[in-house]
This record gives structure tokens, C-alpha cells and sequence, in this order.
């Protein structure tokens, strides 16, 4: 008996030890060919490039691997890739900017050894130069989170100050890096002019006409639904008409109204009446997929007022999305962008919250990445500029 539990014993640890050199023996695999749309700046004479990643599964040790580009019509070339990790890992190469559907052999060696670990075959197609338009502003959520009076000193009237101040700080940079703002209402600006002095209002006068700084065309947030035609009109008054008089500026052309459901319909033909070309609908989700429907489904549309011919362009999306650009928040945009067939090489990234504060860290994430990348190229905006890349 005992002769026996050694010998189906001994049959056991040799399959188990097969089965384990079977598994060792498991060949490196690319499991995807990613491309991005990440360009790398380069040299005024070098050419573009394009970040690829490479999924790699390697079921044995790690290893310091190469890959092997060949590119259909020229010539090879090798890249080291550094360490392989054992298990999943991506690794990111550069290839030539592709301007037509190109075949592309990618092949993994093991440095100093002769033969391929892994082969993978893929067709990169073009991919858009794109430029992403970033608005910074804080919603004036008037009342929500404490009493007006103190919410109109510590956020309102911080979020023209902080503005000027950061505008001086980037005045000597890129001009796409340099600090912008979009202050979301007109309603603190008669506040901020009574409590500061002449040479603040004139700072800030410099600003809106310079385009680093720009007034939203509205008066305050509004649910339109519950509004008089005579108090819709009103909503303008203050930036189209009294700021223009006080401060000596261009009227406003783009209106920002955040954290509210829908809009009524008048509202079309009240903004053509001021003067205004745009508006930023923000819209605060409840629980609902959107609003506006069907005309949300469209990357922007002209909203035609109830008079049939005043129109207004609008871009509706959710409003709270706040935060640097990074990697992570631009593949995430152009994720969204490709799933819902956005036509244009231009996109919009929102940031801006209830009561959020100016923060310069923002023009710096700027500086950084376009320093770092070709594309997408990066530009601090007002929703002004934005609108007009569109046109």
C-alpha cells in the first residue's frame, strides 16, 4: 500500500512539474496595440511622433527587453524598452506621425539574443492634432453653502482678485500658458468696484479688454422657467449695458448659466437681443442622463428662439468637473470625444465647482504639458475663444 501512495504519488509531482514547465514555457505576448493621441514636442526640425502603447503579457521572469518597429515602406529600426515586467504591463514607444492607414510589425526581443519573443501586427490610422480649450471658473452658487454677504467677500470678490494677481504672475509666458478666467455672472463686479479702488477697476478693465478675464453675460444663475420676460431681459443689464458704461468694455458674448436643469425657451431670443452669440448651459444632472433633448445629442447646436429666427449656440454638458490637465483628464475628454463622434479638432475642458478658488496651479499644469507635448496642444481660454475656434 505504502509502495503504492509513493508511486501515484510520484506520477502526481511529475504532471504537476510538467504542467508548470508547460506554463513556464508560455510564450510573451502583445496583447494590444494602443495608439494616442499623445505627440511628444520635438525640435523645430525633427518630425512628429506619436506615443503607442504596447500591452505586453510576460508569463516568465523579467527580462530587459527591445521592440522592433517595422513601418510598411521604410526602413526598421529598434528601441530599447528597459526592464519587462513579469505579468501585464504597458509600455509606451514612439512611431512616426501616420497620415495614412499604415500596417506595422511590432516585435519584442530579449536584449542581446537574435529571435522575436512576441509579434503583433497592426494598422495605425491618423490621428487628430487636437487643441483643447481650458475654461477655469467658479460657480456662484449664491446662498447654497453660507450667507450671501460672506460668499460674495471670501469667494466673489477673491475670484477677480486672485485673477488680476495671477494674470501679472503669467504675463511674460506663452501667450496659450498664460492665466485666464471666466467670472461666471456679472453680479459681484458693482460690489467689487465699490470696495476697491480706482486702480483695481482699472486693472480689471485692462483685463476683460485684453481677454485674459472675461464677464459671463448673465446676471446671476437663473432658473429662466420663473422668470418674466421683463426680468429675463434683466439678466443682461449689468454686463451688456451698466459694466460696459462703468469699466469702458466690450459688450459679452457668451452667457454661463451652471447647476441648473433646463432652460426656457425665450432665453434664445433674449440672448440674440443682447448681443450675445453664445451660451454655456451647465447643466446640474439630478440623477438625469441630460436635458434639452434631442438637440443635446449634437457636440453644439444654434437654439432658435420661439420667434423662429433669433439663434443662440449652445454647448450643454454637465458642469462640475474641476482639476488640472493631466494625462488621465485628457484621455478620459478624448475618450468621450470619440464616443460621441465629436467633428472637430477642438475640445473643451471645463474646470470649475461650487465656490472654487483661482488657483495658478492650473496655468502651470499648462506650462508643463505644452512644453511636454506637440499635441494635444493646450490653450488657457475664455469661453469666448473657445467659441470662436469653432466658428
Amino acid at each position: 500500500m505504502a509502495l503504492s501512495r509513493m508511486f501515484f504519488g510520484s506520477i502526481a509531482l511529475f504532471f504537476y512539474l510538467s504542467v508548470a514547465a508547460i506554463v513556464s514555457a508560455e510564450p510573451v505576448s502583445i496583447t494590444k496595440v494602443e495608439p494616442t493621441v499623445f505627440f511628444p514636442k520635438v525640435q523645430a526640425d525633427q518630425p512628429l511622433k506619436q506615443v503607442v502603447r504596447l500591452h505586453l503579457n510576460n508569463p516568465g521572469a523579467i527580462f530587459e527587453g527591445q521592440v522592433k518597429v517595422a513601418i510598411k515602406g521604410e526602413q526598421p529600426y529598434t528601441e530599447d524598452l528597459g526592464p519587462i515586467a513579469a505579468g501585464a504591463s504597458i509600455i509606451a514607444i514612439q512611431v512616426p506621425d501616420m497620415t495614412q492607414p499604415t500596417d506595422v510589425i511590432f516585435e519584442i526581443y530579449k536584449k542581446d539574443t537574435s529571435g522575436p519573443v512576441a509579434v503583433q501586427k497592426a494598422t495605425l490610422q491618423p490621428q487628430k492634432k487636437l487643441t483643447i480649450y481650458f475654461v477655469s471658473y467658479s460657480h456662484h452658487d449664491l446662498g447654497f453653502g453660507d450667507y450671501p454677504h460672506r460668499i460674495r467677500t471670501n469667494i466673489r470678490h477673491a475670484n477677480i482678485e486672485r485673477p488680476l494677481e495671477f494674470c501679472r504672475r503669467t504675463d511674460s509666458w506663452d501667450f496659450d500658458d498664460r492665466y485666464r478666467f471666466m467670472i461666471e455672472t456679472s453680479e459681484p463686479i458693482t460690489s467689487f468696484l465699490a470696495s476697491h479702488s480706482p486702480e483695481d477697476a482699472m486693472e480689471l478693465a485692462e483685463r476683460i479688454r485684453e481677454g485674459r478675464i472675461q464677464i459671463g453675460a448673465l446676471h446671476n444663475t437663473a432658473n429662466t422657467g420663473q422668470l418674466s420676460h421683463e426680468c429675463m431681459a434683466r439678466l443682461f443689464y449689468l454686463t451688456n449695458r451698466h459694466c460696459r458704461d462703468l469699466l469702458d468694455i466690450p459688450p459679452s458674448r457668451t452667457a454661463q448659466n451652471d447647476d441648473v436643469i433646463g432652460l426656457s425657451w425665450p432665453l434664445a431670443t433674449f440672448c440674440e437681443a443682447a448681443g450675445v452669440e453664445n451660451l454655456f448651459h451647465g447643466y446640474n444632472p439630478c440623477g438625469i442622463t441630460s436635458c434639452m433633448q434631442p438637440a443635446n445629442e449634437e457636440p453644439v447646436f444654434n437654439w432658435q428662439g420661439p420667434d423662429g429666427q433669433s439663434r443662440v449656440l449652445v454647448r450643454h454638458e454637465p458642469y462640475g468637473a474641476a482639476g488640472v490637465v493631466s494625462e488621465a483628464r485628457v484621455a478620459g475628454l478624448v475618450a468621450w470625444a470619440k464616443e460621441n463622434d465629436w467633428p472637430w479638432d477642438i475640445l473643451l475642458m471645463m474646470d470649475g465647482n461650487d465656490y472654487t478658488l483661482a488657483d495658478l496651479s492650473r496655468a502651470s499644469a499648462i506650462r508643463d504639458w505644452n512644453a511636454r507635448f506637440a499635441y494635444p496642444h493646450v490653450i488657457y481660454s475664455t469661453q469666448d475663444m473657445f467659441f470662436d475656434a469653432l466658428a
